[in-house]
């Protein structure tokens, strides 16, 4: 599946798991669990993730381009507008 502004692959069933975790980030903000104990589960819940798909020099690299990116964009855009 490409996304519809970019020639980026994603992986399989992409919508169907960004449902489910915008689904549990809503239900969560719906409990005023706060934003930065969400962000902070996130970030522990991904790394390890990320580096077991992906190894740990593309890990940090795909960071890495992350970062530039956001740096990049940080007075055009919001970062969820970059995101999709």
């Amino acid at each position: 599946m490409k996304t519809p502004t970019t020639d980026v692959e994603l992986p399989p069933l992409f919508a169907t798991a960004r449902e489910l975790i915008t689904a549990a980030l809503q239900r969560s903000e719906r409990a005023a669990v706060p934003s930065e104990t969400l962000t902070a589960v996130l970030l522990v819940e991904l790394m390890p993730r990320l580096v077991g798909n992906y190894g740990h020099e593309r890990a940090a690299d795909m960071l890495s381009r992350l970062a530039r990116e956001v740096l990049a964009d940080r007075d055009d855009q919001p970062i969820c507008k970059l995101m999709q």
